[in-house]
């Protein structure tokens, strides 16, 4: 009778529960979105970090420049072609982090890059970190089941289609 009572009240709790959530697949974007903040805020090298707040991509696009992709993300990924592109594990291996967070936030803050030269991990570096500080990631919430979706089914044309559909600094990017 217990066991009975129990399966009635779990099915009662899954009914409420669709009946409640209109759009189950707005629900889980919402959910991610969350996620994806807590975690930022969880992260160690975020809580050390006081004046860098989340920030749009679309801030930090040139007007009058085309591909519209934040200085940044250009003169960084240009400086590790130059220094080291053959590093093994660059991506990987962290750099100084008081540097590569200095070099984002007076980014952050002026809009310019100083003519400071770094090592390859210290740009990794701080690359990553620019790119988790985005309020929205590149693959935005909107379109990140549909891609899911179309990586499942391995359909590459609709892939393109869905990075042609992304807002123009998302995709440039």
């Amino acid at each position: 009778m217990i066991c009975k009572t129990l399966y009635l009240t779990f099915s009662l709790f899954i009914l409420i529960d669709k009946v409640t959530s209109p759009n189950p697949i707005l629900d889980k974007l919402n959910y991610l979105k969350n996620r994806h903040r807590q975690r930022s805020k969880s992260d160690p090298t975020f809580s050390k970090i006081t004046t860098l707040q989340e920030f749009k991509l679309e801030d930090y696009v040139p007007v009058y420049h085309v591909p519209k992709v934040p200085t940044f993300i250009m003169k960084v990924t240009w400086d590790i072609q130059e220094l080291d592109i053959g590093t093994v594990g660059i991506y990987r291996t962290p750099g100084s982090m008081s540097t590569y967070t200095k070099l984002v936030e007076d980014y952050l803050l002026s809009h310019q890059i100083g003519d400071e030269i770094y090592s390859a991990t210290t740009l990794a570096s701080g690359l990553k970190l620019f790119l988790r500080k985005l309020s929205e990631p590149l693959l935005t919430f909107d379109y990140r089941g549909l891609f899911l979706e179309a990586a499942k089914l391995g359909d590459k044309e609709t892939i393109k289609q869905l990075i042609e559909a992304l807002p123009v600094p998302y995709r440039d990017t």
